[in-house]
């Protein structure tokens, strides 16, 4: 049977719950609160951006939640009406169960959640590692809900490194056990370029995540797209990943991308970025992303 909660104790919940209620007190624009109703159990989103701009999803990455994308939200709500999601099985405000990987159940949470949020014809997606993933999954299943895509590290694109995987789950076991700053440093310090000093919100969600959320040891196992999957999907696509992402070899995850997307419009490495982009790299994504999304419609769509 599935746990009732990702969390390992109560109090692990309530730091994650305070980190969250800092971080928004903190946010750089306004943002609204958002619940809607899914078939896998409530679900909570982050809007920003006037209300009546052209709406853009945006999905964070594992252990990580909706307002740690504020260096993401906050440039794309100038033009934008953002909608940041909470996804299930991660530490946010939304329901604490994570469906199988394997068959249709994110595509179908996913979408569940764009209906709750009015947003029921094509819509634009930014996604960052898992939260890439989940917008492919949705992509796969019900390429009519999909408009133009931008993935950043995105999963599903080529295979995990194995000795990436080590190295993160040896300093995440070392930050569980000791919990100092020391410790959190040495695990968070991968996940970003050499040099390239980590957003310290984020590091600071992460080790919450490392010492109190329960693993998925299902995520390892996380396939590359079979080809043909997204034939039907002719959506513009735009995907980066960092030259020195610590998950996937730069030169493979791009080239999945050209092979697996018919709709790809870019694939670009970033210079001696991590997988997590530094916050030095956020204004230059975001513009370069925004252009994606705002570049003039195809014929065909």
């Amino acid at each position: 049977m599935p746990r009732a909660s990702i969390y390992w104790t109560d109090a692990g919940r309530r730091a994650v719950r305070d980190w969250y209620d800092d971080r928004l007190a903190r946010f750089p624009v306004p943002v609204r609160s958002r619940m809607v109703d899914s078939a896998f159990g409530p679900t909570h989103a982050l809007e920003a951006g006037p209300a009546d701009a052209p709406p853009v999803v945006v999905l964070h990455g594992l252990d990580l939640n909706a307002a740690a994308m504020a260096g993401l939200i906050a440039p794309l709500s100038e033009t934008r009406r953002v909608l940041a999601i909470d996804t299930i099985g991660d530490p946010g405000l939304s329901a604490e169960v994570r469906p199988r990987r394997r068959g249709p159940f994110y595509a179908d949470w996913l979408a569940g959640v764009l209906d709750g949020l009015g947003l029921t014809g094509p819509v634009d997606l930014v996604g960052f590692s898992f939260g890439g993933w989940m917008m492919l999954k949705l992509a796969a299943e019900r390429p009519d809900r999909v408009g133009r895509l931008a993935i950043i590290g995105g999963a599903g694109l080529s295979w995990l490194r194995f000795r990436g995987q080590l190295v993160m789950a040896g300093a995440m076991l070392r930050h569980a056990a000791v919990g100092t700053d020391r410790s959190l440093r040495a695990a968070v310090r991968p996940l970003y370029g050499p040099g390239l000093e980590p957003d310290p919100d984020i590091a600071r969600l992460l080790g919450l995540a490392f010492r109190h959320v329960i693993p998925d040891p299902t995520l390892a196992c996380l396939r590359p797209f079979r080809p043909g999957r997204f034939d039907r999907l002719d959506a513009p696509a735009f995907v980066c990943c960092g030259e020195r992402d610590v998950f996937f070899d730069a030169r493979a995850l791009l080239g999945g991308a050209r092979r697996l997307l018919p709709g790809l419009v870019a694939a670009e490495p970033l210079p001696g970025e991590g997988h997590i982009p530094s916050p030095g790299q956020m204004p230059a994504l975001a513009d370069r992303i925004r252009s994606v999304l705002d570049a003039p419609a195809r014929a065909s769509e």
